[in-house]
């Protein structure tokens, strides 16, 4: 009688439309997890693909930029002379502005990758069209129309900055300052103004620490995943490259410096905690061999214990190395 009454429920349930006849079937050959779950499935799948699909041309993007880099360096070291001025002009200046143009009019999200491209052309061969222009005009490329060139670089990509958001043109406006900055200390040097001939660096210190503040100022959370990575690898070439600028710079001066590299060190140490920067830790760990072994073979050298000393530094790096990776493991992720 209760296999008559399930019966004519399920009966019931097909009359009124509530279920059908595939769906008993589902429960009859097991499948029903399957038949319940189509739209998971599917969604599943085809972000995978679409993302993938994305991947690949993005590679084809980057691909293709250095394609177009090679061939312009190509066309003007084998054919600068038979080109003459205007296709000089067209190879460097007109390429570089139509790319420049070209990174602004993509401003779509799904065009994100294909404009730092663009933009990336764009900053690779101004400088190039610009000496062009100045060179076949009879003009000079000193360092005053170096500053005057890469003042205006750096305004236009910061016009592009405020336009598109690409992450990208935060490096490029770096750069161009940079290229301003030092053309204008070696100005100041060339002038014969009285300045110790330590001066560059300190210049280089200088630009080092900007390098760590701008990365660390440049923060933010988008929708996408692939744009907070982007932004991640901006902060980590900005904390790498000024790490490497201070710890290089500093480890090029002498006399009371030789004691204060120390602490400047540990300051690193404790700074690639705080920003979890890895290339930060990693260069901090390698400046600080360098520096050890540098102050055994300057204050060492002539004293009997120096080989007891070389000793002793060899256990310090072993301990650095071995402390460098437990800190990158617990701490920086």
């Amino acid at each position: 009688m209760e296999k008559l009454q399930v019966m004519s429920f399920i009966q019931s349930q097909l009359d009124a439309g509530t279920i059908t006849n595939s769906d008993i079937l589902s429960i009859a050959t097991g499948s029903v997890a399957q038949a319940a779950m189509p739209v998971t499935t599917t969604s599943t799948v085809a972000p995978q693909i679409g993302h993938s699909q994305r991947n690949l041309v993005n590679i084809f993007y980057v691909i293709g930029a250095i394609i177009i880099l090679t061939g312009v360096i190509i066309l003007v070291s084998q054919h600068w002379k038979g080109i003459g001025f205007p296709g000089r002009v067209l190879v460097t200046a007109g390429i570089a502005i139509g790319s420049y143009v070209a990174g602004l009019m993509l401003r779509s999200p799904s065009s994100r990758v294909l404009s730092q491209v663009f933009f990336t052309i764009s900053v690779a061969l101004a400088p190039l069209g610009a000496y062009v222009i100045l060179t076949e005009n009879g003009m000079s490329f000193g360092l005053v129309e170096q500053i005057i060139i890469a003042v205006g670089l750096t305004m236009l990509f910061a016009f592009a900055w405020l336009i598109t958001r690409r992450n990208v043109l935060t490096l490029f406006v770096v750069f161009n300052l940079t290229w301003a900055y030092y053309a204008a200390v070696i100005k100041v040097l060339n002038n014969g103004a009285a300045f110790g001939s330590d001066i560059l660096s300190w210049a280089t210190i200088i630009a080092g620490i900007a390098y760590i503040l701008v990365g660390y100022g440049y923060k933010g959370i988008s929708n996408e995943i692939s744009e907070d990575r982007e932004r991640r690898s901006v902060q980590t070439i900005l904390y790498g490259l000024g790490t490497l600028a201070v710890l290089s710079a500093g480890f090029s001066l002498n006399g009371i410096w030789d004691l204060v590299y120390i602490p400047v060190l540990f300051a690193a140490f404790y700074l690639s905690v705080f920003l979890r920067s890895r290339a930060m830790l990693i260069f901090a760990a390698i400046f600080l061999i360098a520096h050890l072994v540098y102050l055994t073979s300057k204050y060492f050298v002539d004293v009997t214990g120096w080989p007891i000393a070389l000793i002793i530094c060899g256990f310090i790096v072993i301990g650095i190395g071995y402390g460098s990776l437990y800190v990158m493991k617990k701490y920086i992720k």
